[in-house]
């Protein structure tokens, strides 16, 4: 006899929670590149990018695709104050123009340098509370 369960859960559900924090943001392309943005939200699986048109141009030049075989790979540094910054190597998720000349990418993180991950554990934990 075979027994079934059904499991009811959401197509889309979050890993991580994510709060609503804005903090300035260093991109790093492959190329070396350096880029300045902020933070629109974060948790520990991702973050949520806001730049303009000229760091958005920089990264995605006009008819770039993302494509799923083919992530765009990028470092960042986020500053969480004065004496603490996280490291971290990522993948842009999406890109999407929010207005004229503000855009967002949604960014999955790949590998921490260091102790970034707990540095930014701790932060997101202080702040949530």
């Amino acid at each position: 006899m075979i027994v079934r369960q059904h499991v009811n859960m959401r197509l889309y559900e979050r890993k991580y929670r994510r709060i609503d924090l804005q903090l300035g943001v260093e991109i790093t392309t492959e190329a070396g590149i350096r880029l300045d943005a902020r933070s629109e939200n974060i948790s520990l699986g991702g973050v949520k990018i806001i730049c303009n048109q000229l760091v958005a141009n920089t990264l995605m030049p006009s008819g770039y695709q993302l494509l799923p075989d083919q992530s765009l790979i990028i470092s960042l540094d986020i500053a969480l104050g004065a004496n603490e910054m996280v490291k971290v190597r990522c993948r842009v998720v999406n890109f999407r123009r929010q207005s004229q000349d503000v855009f967002g990418l949604n960014i999955q993180f790949n590998s921490f340098d260091d102790s970034s991950e707990e540095m930014l554990e701790r932060f997101i934990k202080i702040n949530t509370q």
